[in-house]
């Protein structure tokens, strides 16, 4: 087995294999004849999978409350810039609201939340929330569009929304 410096030197070819490899682990995953469900067809498109996916979702958004509430002030202070780009858009600054460092869509989200009244902390982290439950969805339709069969886009759904949920707990950020 070669070592892994001389793979990284190996250049696009060594790129095209580690894909390859990939996309073959994930053709695995799929079960090869017509006769098993698959997402394509009536595999995960029935109310078993809706209410599976709604039970994921509400574990993920019961594991980001319990996270949120064991570190309440992880923050950084990147986080209170974003935060602070927020009042910044709330309150119509715009010649402050508008930075070439940092984007306007994670503050343009805190915004709302905070014009409502909600503490700029809750704000931050409900806005982690949301991101990580955007980005649960977004993981399963990817894992469905690649054709996993029911089981394993359960198992890989559910590990999203574990991540999800970490995620949620970080310092607020505008990375995902």
């Amino acid at each position: 087995m070669r070592p892994l410096h001389s793979m990284a030197s190996g250049g696009p070819l060594a790129l095209r294999k580690f894909v390859g490899s990939a996309r073959g682990f994930l053709l695995s995953l799929r079960k090869p004849d017509e006769q098993e469900q698959t997402l394509s067809d009536h595999g995960t498109s029935g109310p078993r999978s809706s209410i599976l996916l709604v039970c994921i979702v509400g574990l993920t958004l019961a594991w980001s409350a319990v996270l949120a509430r064991q570190f309440p002030l992880n923050f950084n202070p990147d986080s209170i810039a974003l935060l602070q780009l927020a009042e910044y858009w709330r309150g119509g600054q715009w010649n402050l609201a508008v930075s070439s460092y940092w984007g306007p869509l994670f503050p343009i989200l805190l915004s709302p939340l905070l014009a409502i009244g909600i503490d700029p902390l809750l704000a931050g982290r409900l806005a982690m929330i949301v991101t990580g439950i955007i980005y649960l969805l977004g993981a399963r339709s990817l894992l469905k569009a690649l054709g996993l069969v029911a089981m394993p886009l359960e198992l890989c759904t559910l590990l999203a929304g574990g991540i999800a949920a970490v995620y949620s707990a970080m310092p607020p950020t505008a990375d995902l």
